[in-house]
């Protein structure tokens, strides 16, 4: 199953969504001619929502699931391949991992209107004060940054205690947002193992021999 550019829930620009990979991710669960599955990564990351959801399926898995990370395992991507049994990195030196956080961005584009002569009016209804503050017309409050970064937290807190479920033994340091190189991100705690697509296919079948004999 590949995983390829920007993660979004329901896919675009000729790649799939959230939903559909754990939708392909699934249906290899359920096929009896499937013994495992390798998780091929090469993403920036991209959309909270649907990634959550992602990483559940990966998870609850019982057939082995082994991420293969060819360029980059990023944020979101990375969320999900911690979910996986074993993370194989493709390079010591030219793959990564982590950007363990959460972001958002606003634009303020109030001052560009003004200069270029704009002038705009948002009208809300009685009672719908709070509607839409986060928009490109109007700066920012204090209040609504404040309580962005409270529910950004909100996130982040999930996004650390899902890694730490599926990489214990992870150092506690890496949880700034900051990418790690395959190297380092084995020596983190953060991957497995440094090798290639077969490597990874081998992985899992080991795996799921190993879980065949003790089942």
């Amino acid at each position: 199953v590949s995983i390829i550019g920007s993660m979004t829930r329901y896919g675009g620009l000729c790649s799939k969504g959230t939903e559909e990979y754990a939708s392909d991710i699934l249906a290899a669960e359920m096929d009896d001619s499937v013994s495992g599955i390798v998780l091929y990564l090469n993403t920036p990351g991209g959309q909270v929502d649907g990634t959550e959801m992602l990483g559940s399926v990966i998870a609850n898995c019982k057939k082995p699931v082994v991420a293969y990370v060819a360029g980059m395992a990023a944020s979101a991507g990375y969320w999900v391949a911690s979910q996986c049994r074993e993370i194989v990195m493709e390079s010591e030196t030219s793959s990564e991992v982590g950007s363990i956080g959460v972001r958002a961005m606003h634009v303020d584009a109030s001052e560009h209107y003004a200069k270029e002569g704009f002038k705009y009016t948002i009208v809300r209804s009685e009672g719908s004060e709070d509607k839409a503050l986060w928009n490109s017309l109007e700066p920012l409050s204090d209040a609504v940054l404040s309580e962005a970064k409270a529910e950004l937290s909100v996130i982040k807190k999930a996004f650390i205690s899902t890694v730490k479920k599926g990489r214990p033994g992870i150092d506690s340091g890496v949880f700034t947002g900051k990418m790690y190189f395959g190297k380092d991100a084995i020596s983190l705690g953060m991957a497995d193992r440094i090798g290639y697509m077969g490597d990874a296919i081998r992985r899992v079948d080991l795996l799921a021999r190993a879980s065949t004999r003790s089942a």
